[in-house]
Formats: C-alpha cells, sequence, structure tokens
C-alpha cells in the first residue's frame, strides 16, 4: 500500500486538474485493494 501511496503522492502534487484526478484515481486503486 505504502507503495502506491508513493506513486500517487507526487501525481496529487501536480495542478489542480491533476489534484482531482489522483483523488479519483486513490479510489480506484483503493476499491481495488
Amino acid at each position: 500500500m505504502l507503495g502506491v501511496f508513493d506513486i500517487v503522492g507526487p501525481i496529487m502534487i501536480g495542478p489542480s486538474s491533476s489534484h482531482t484526478a489522483g483523488a479519483v484515481r486513490i479510489g480506484k486503486y483503493a476499491n481495488l485493494v
């Protein structure tokens, strides 16, 4: 799990648009886990 957050973390730091997409991706990854 830490690896996933480590990879998604930097993406969230991106632009606001990317931040929103990152939040959605986290939900999908969390659902898969």
